[in-house]
């Protein structure tokens, strides 16, 4: 690995530098040893660039970072080592989501991005253990996700693209907030070990080459028991999110309803908790919603 630079503070860059390199070694390794592919290509530099538009954006065996983003100050806080670490984990996964394996079309350009996110969360998470990060995925998600889909200018996840030159148009809260809620609630339906063997197949059967999101949900589909082509439909190709109402019945009970709010009129499949505040002792029970 080499390292690109203009920072003409040398201290800085000796101070950040040993940590930059063994961040990139890590996520590496921590890759490796997931998807059982080794390192995809014969190497990998990294360029940083003092007015770079992006946090970081990955090409085979190299990468540009914004340098700010990787040569911190002294005085760093401790969600800026995150950030930088996160960063370089989303961009190294990259090079197994992206580049060993690539869209077809730009139409699930989404699936890379919730990938690299995915891998970098699982890569950079037990090293900052004092952090609630599930806590810290709930406050960078959902309300985004929430404040976009819950609009009339919503639109799916995997969107519908006629022109590169469009291509820009696609990213927004749902590529970035949406799409990571709905990997992980996959991960739930299917168990870490079933989904990471389907990713494991996915990537060896199409390396080096193109695939489809349908490509890979055909793949998990025969590793579960859940219909995953119809979950896909309602999650992944529709805009919108479910709408769950509680109320009182006449009896006193409790209902809960899910409105149908799919275009095909099919339930929002989903497992949910539900806690129960009252004057005794709190009740957490699960619920599942399908169209059974």
């Amino acid at each position: 690995m080499t390292m690109f630079y203009r920072e003409t503070d040398e201290a800085k860059v000796a101070r950040n530098a040993a940590t930059v390199f063994d961040l990139h070694g890590q996520a590496i390794a921590w890759l490796e040893e997931y998807t059982q592919i080794p390192f995809p290509f014969t190497k990998l530099d990294f360029v940083l660039l003092p007015g770079f538009q992006y946090g970081g954006m990955e090409h085979i065996g190299n990468i540009f970072y914004r340098e700010p983003s990787l040569l911190l100050e002294e005085n760093a806080t401790e969600n800026q080592q995150l950030g930088r670490a996160r960063l370089i984990a989303h961009e190294t996964a990259h090079m197994w989501f992206g580049d060993l394996v690539t869209m077809r079309w730009f139409n699930d350009v989404w699936l890379k991005e919730v990938f690299a996110n995915f891998m970098a969360a699982k890569i950079v998470n037990p090293s900052f253990p004092k952090i609630n990060h599930d806590l810290a995925f709930l406050l960078s998600s959902q309300p985004t996700a929430y404040g976009e889909d819950r609009s009339q200018g919503s639109h799916p996840i995997q969107q519908p693209l006629e022109n590169l030159r469009d291509a820009g148009s696609l990213y927004g809260g749902i590529i970035y907030q949406k799409a990571p809620v709905v990997m992980r609630q996959l991960e739930a339906i299917m168990g870490e070990t079933a989904f990471r063997d389907g990713l494991r197949e996915y990537l060896k059967s199409f390396s080096y080459g193109n695939a489809t999101w349908d490509d890979l949900i055909s793949i998990l589909d025969k590793r579960n028991q859940t219909d995953l082509q119809a979950w896909s439909q309602v999650w992944v190709k529709e805009a919108g999110m479910p709408v769950i109402k509680t109320e009182r019945g006449s009896d006193g009970q409790l209902l809960i309803t899910q409105e149908k709010t799919a275009r095909n009129g099919s339930y929002w499949a989903q497992h949910t908790e539900l806690a129960l505040f009252t004057r005794i002792p709190l009740l957490k029970f699960p619920l599942t919603f399908g169209d059974k």
